[in-house]
């Protein structure tokens, strides 16, 4: 269709004034824009249209179904209201009230709209008796009506059995309680299905990710996660959760990559902020707060040696992430509120030695949460580094029983204990560490609790034992510092075996790899001795 002499060759001249009062004019231009999707334009035309005559529904109808397209809900919601003032009965107009509403969180007005679409004329226009059926689930579900929302899913489904929306949203719903396996097959059939009414496509991938996630198959949560930003590179909320994802699996090079695209689409986002002060917490923490890997090191200097250079620099960006989250963010906390963000601040006080601010902190985080485990597991910290060893024992023992498969926290435990010489129980704390939930990460994860328990089998003379978890340590590819602390414990304990020729062999070895390390020397030196004075006697 040719559309106005403005776009013909042979066009007749139309004055600027002419064209300026003309409403047919503006109101072919709504509606021309509006159908190749330039909303803008559209928007602007529409204005001027209905400047003109704002008794025609036609005019209604198409300006608050662009304003909804550009998300200026305000706006949309004026439109739709005074659509149905010149259209009362009119189904459309109900529905785009509803779905303002909706995205206006007025849920419980939401669902009176909807109602009342299905009620009316039945003349949908671009919509349909199915969206609005979802719609008043999506509502539902906000208000954790979950049966209510169930149900409304279910009837858009008996109204058209390929809607994908209403599929996703079963999915939601089973996933919210708890139905897993269910869950998994709807979001599957809203994907297969591809039928999604104008609706975000990649809602079923970004509900799978979630449910991947709770079941602690990180593998498949990213592939889906992964999917929905190939398809919305600009979803930040699905960059954040990509990132947590990568936390837990201990990449931490690539979380802080994809919280950094997080935080380019939500700035001030609560919950972005506060994963990256975690990031850069834990990018900055090479090691636990104590290492006890080998008797050449003391509490002191594990204590000194924190903090430092580029790391310290690390931390002062992560209080100052924690803070801004706290003090300027705006979005949502997750179920845990603000606690979060002041368990992180106070990780990020550790790290810069203010460890009579950071137990601030963290008793802040629990006063907000007292069921919060890492918040006691990290208190446990600050008291440890404060000298309090009977609160930190208490303290860490506290995030055990909240969660017993916390890797770190048992970590934390046997530090303690070993600093107290309770080595049996530090033995026993070590193997827990290594049972729980440190194996979703990578195998070198591993790494610091199998030197620090060598360390500890070696004080309690097992030293079998040691060697079996400095060479278990040694075959997880360490880096370098790790493997320098293993390869000193590995000789350590061949040297008590009086296997000093393999012990030798460590050695020198270690040597290649630190030359100046004194401990190393000082041990070649006294194997030598030993093997001098052996072969003296024969």
């Amino acid at each position: 269709m040719l559309i106005l002499g403005l776009f013909s060759r042979f066009s007749v001249k139309v004055s600027s004034q002419e064209v300026f009062h003309d409403y047919s004019y503006w109101a072919q231009l709504c509606e021309t824009f509006a159908q190749i999707e330039d909303y803008e334009q559209a928007n602007a035309a529409c204005n001027s249209a209905i400047s003109l005559n704002a008794k025609d529904p036609k005019i209604w109808e198409i300006w608050a179904n662009v304003l909804l397209k550009l998300q200026k809900y305000p706006q949309a919601l004026v439109s739709f209201q005074q659509l149905l003032r010149l259209k009362p009965e009119s189904s459309f107009a109900s529905i785009g009230e509803c779905e303002v509403l909706y995205n206006l969180n007025q849920y419980e007005q939401a669902i009176g709209s909807c109602e009342l679409a299905l009620k009316k004329d039945q003349s949908w226009q671009n919509a349909s008796p199915q969206r609005a059926w979802y719609f008043r689930g999506e509502a539902f579900r906000q208000l954790n009506q979950l049966e209510n929302a169930f149900f409304s899913y279910d009837w858009a489904i008996k109204t058209d059995p390929t809607y994908s929306p209403a599929f996703s949203g079963m999915c939601l719903v089973f996933f919210q309680e708890n139905q897993y396996q269910s869950a998994l097959e709807a979001c599957q059939t809203a994907r297969f299905n591809n039928s999604w009414d104008g609706l975000e496509t990649t809602l079923a991938w970004e509900y799978e990710g979630k449910i991947y996630h709770q079941l602690q198959q990180y593998s498949q949560a990213l592939n889906a996660y992964n999917e929905v930003l190939a398809r919305e590179p600009q979803n930040g909320l699905v960059w954040r959760r990509k990132a947590e994802i990568l936390e837990t699996i201990g990449n931490y090079s690539q979380a802080i990559t994809a919280n950094a695209w997080a935080l380019q689409f939500m700035p001030d986002d609560r919950l972005t902020l506060t994963q990256q002060c975690a990031l850069l917490n834990l990018i900055s923490q090479s090691t636990p707060p104590a290492n006890v890997a080998s008797n050449s090191q003391n509490k002191e200097t594990n204590k000194d040696n924190q903090g430092q250079g580029s790391e310290q620099n690390d931390y002062t960006k992560a209080l100052a992430s924690c803070d801004q989250a706290l003090q300027k963010g705006t979005g949502n906390w997750n179920e845990l509120g603000p606690a979060l963000a002041w368990n992180q601040r106070g990780n990020a006080l550790i790290g810069l030695k203010r460890y009579e601010e950071a137990l601030e902190s963290f008793e802040k985080a629990l006063s907000l949460e007292p069921n919060y485990g890492e918040a006691w597991r990290n208190r446990s910290v600050a008291l440890w580094h404060l000298e309090e060893y009977p609160q930190a024992l208490m303290s860490v023992e506290q995030a055990i029983t909240i969660n017993p498969m916390d890797s770190q926290a048992w970590f934390n435990k046997a530090i303690i204990l070993t600093q107290q010489k309770q080595y049996n129980e530090a033995i026993t704390a070590y193997d827990q560490a290594l049972a729980g939930n440190i194996n979703y990460q990578s195998p070198s994860a591993k790494v610091p609790i199998l030197v620090n328990q060598s360390a500890v089998f070696w004080q309690l003379k097992q030293y079998q034992a040691a060697l079996l978890s400095a060479q278990s340590a040694l075959d997880l590819n360490p880096d370098s510092l790790a493997k320098t602390k293993a390869l000193y414990n590995k000789s350590l304990a061949l040297i008590s075996l009086e296997n000093y020729q393999q012990a030798e062999e460590t050695l020198k070895y270690l040597l290649e790899i630190a030359p100046e390390n004194q401990s190393a020397q000082d041990a070649m030196k006294f194997i030598q001795q030993k093997i001098n004075s052996m072969n003296e006697q024969k």
